[in-house]
């Protein structure tokens, strides 16, 4: 059984055989280079063995890659195969337990850039997509420009810009030390 669970920057499937599942993330094409999704998958591998957080781990195709490739149409596909971890997301209505939730969310958080801190020396040179000011707001943006985005009047474009200036300004204070910007996003 094959369902979609999200389509964003990939298409992510939960596959069901007999009473195992796992989830299939097939990445958007010209999005992640197989370098940068082989990053992460052995980001994955090392926070398993090195930490006490579960993560989903990745599984081997029968050619013994986690990443495969294929090419449809004149456009290449790059997709991996995960462990499935049993969870849901915060339920949105019942408030009393969202403080728990998110101070769970916030610990795992916390312990992913701790780690990151403490072996930034390990992963500094590993290839993953950057999102910082450029990335999102300057003049190439990964997702285009804001500018070309709908209903943009005058005074909508004086006002974003004024804000994509001070995010710039508070971005360049803030820093890009190992104890402010890394591996997890690299942002």
């Amino acid at each position: 059984h094959i369902e979609i669970l999200d389509y964003s920057e990939n298409a992510t499937y939960v596959i069901q055989k007999e009473k195992q599942k796992y989830i299939l993330r097939v990445n958007r094409p010209n999005y992640h280079s197989k370098e940068e999704i082989e990053a992460e998958i052995n980001w994955l591998l090392t926070l398993h063995e090195e930490s006490t957080i579960e993560v989903p781990l990745p599984i081997k195709a029968d050619n013994h890659t986690f990443v495969n490739t294929v090419e449809v149409n004149n456009i290449t596909y790059h997709s991996s195969l995960f462990t499935f971890i049993d969870g849901k997301a915060p339920d949105e209505y019942k408030k009393e337990d969202l403080v728990a939730q998110f101070e769970t969310i916030g610990k795992i958080s916390a312990t992913f850039h701790k780690y990151m801190i403490e072996n930034y020396d390990k992963y500094r040179n590993y290839k993953r997509m950057t999102w910082d000011y450029e990335t999102i707001l300057g003049e190439n943006p990964k997702w285009g420009k804001w500018q070309d985005g709908l209903g943009f009047t005058p005074e909508r474009i004086a006002l974003f810009t004024r804000a994509s200036k001070t995010i710039k300004r508070k971005l360049e204070q803030f820093g890009k030390d190992k104890t402010r910007y890394g591996l997890i996003h690299s942002d």
